[in-house]
């Protein structure tokens, strides 16, 4: 996965998790000072909107959100990064079988049970 498609993923993730909640960026702001980090509104906005912040950042926001699980399903991320135009037919290939090789590397790694 290239940097720009992560940076999709991320701030898919935290407005996705917001909208099953009915949470606004106002809300979020105010739930991110429960747990130390103190961003107004519209600065929040434009970060996420960026989507270039810190893995610690993104847990604060799944935090703050309540978010208790998170599926990661790359596959599936990248189909509809394809479908929307956001990346094309030959990145997603390319992208999929990386991700197809590390999950089948992860199962030669395991040792036998």
């Amino acid at each position: 996965m290239d940097e720009l498609t992560g940076q999709r993923w991320v701030k898919g993730t935290i407005k996705g998790e917001m909208d099953k909640r009915g949470l606004t960026y106002a809300d979020l702001a105010r739930r991110l000072k429960l747990v130390g980090v103190d961003e107004n509104e519209r600065n929040l906005r434009n970060k996420v909107a960026r989507g270039t912040f810190s893995a610690v950042f993104f847990m604060q926001c799944l935090q703050a959100i309540g978010v208790r699980s998170l599926r990661i399903d790359i596959l599936e991320f990248l189909e509809q990064a394809r479908d929307a135009g956001e990346i094309s037919q030959d990145e997603a290939d390319a992208a999929a079988h990386d991700a197809v090789l590390t999950e089948i590397r992860k199962i030669m790694d395991e040792p036998e049970k």
